[in-house]
């Protein structure tokens, strides 16, 4: 008799969509770092995709080094070698003291602002509080929540590798990495949209032409 019906199959799950985790308050806070203080409906929408494209670019390279190295985990000086060959400059850094209820704490008080008044406000006086509030040195730290994040890094990982698994302050490194960089585009996208009629109010075309004008690799 055979035993074929017996055998369990397993599946390894793939997860797909997690971009849709990098929600709309978090990517307003980026960009409230790069002092944009309009911005388009559909350029959250263009953000994602940025994010996404730069963790495939990254990951796609580093994954080329880690398997290189026969290993099955991708470490920091896996991230640290791939930056110093691509000339990448690193004045990242990541508090090993900080908690994560901490860093909870701070994402979720930043959202927290003085729009409930009832005192009526200047166009732009909200957008220009929170831009000081995210400037500040205790706000430095990340603004992406750390679990959504991980799982589009780990969803875009295995179009490149199931086997390869990434540690956790690698991903913590990733993470401040990738947030910096979309830091700078939108800081030059709104000075784009300010040189085209003065414009406070980011579009689409303003972070199109600023990532075809970078010389950044992730934004390839």
């Amino acid at each position: 008799m055979s035993t074929a019906s017996n055998i369990k199959t397993t599946e390894k799950v793939v997860t797909r969509d997690n971009v849709q985790g990098i929600t709309k308050p978090a990517m307003k806070r980026v960009m409230r770092r790069a002092q944009v203080e309009r911005v388009n409906g559909l350029v959250f929408e263009e953000l994602r995709g940025i994010l996404q494209s730069m963790l495939k670019n990254v990951l796609r390279d580093m994954f080329v080094i880690v398997e290189n190295s026969r290993r099955k985990t991708a470490m920091l000086s896996d991230f640290y070698t791939l930056a110093e060959l691509r000339g990448t400059p690193l004045t990242i850094g990541i508090n090993k003291d900080l908690k994560t209820t901490k860093t909870l704490k701070l994402v979720r008080s930043f959202d927290v602002t003085v729009a409930n008044s009832k005192r009526k406000r200047k166009p732009g006086k909200v957008a220009q509080q929170e831009i000081r509030k995210a400037q500040k040195s205790e706000y430095v730290g990340l603004v992406i929540p750390r679990k959504n994040f991980s799982r589009l890094v780990k969803e875009v990982a295995q179009d490149f590798s199931e086997d390869i698994r990434i540690r956790e302050d690698l991903l913590a490194v990733l993470q401040s990495f990738v947030e910096q960089r979309l830091v700078e585009l939108c800081n030059t996208s709104r000075l784009l949209a300010q040189h085209d009629g003065d414009r406070n109010t980011l579009l689409i075309k303003d972070l199109q032409l600023a990532r075809s004008l970078s010389s950044d690799w992730t934004l390839v």
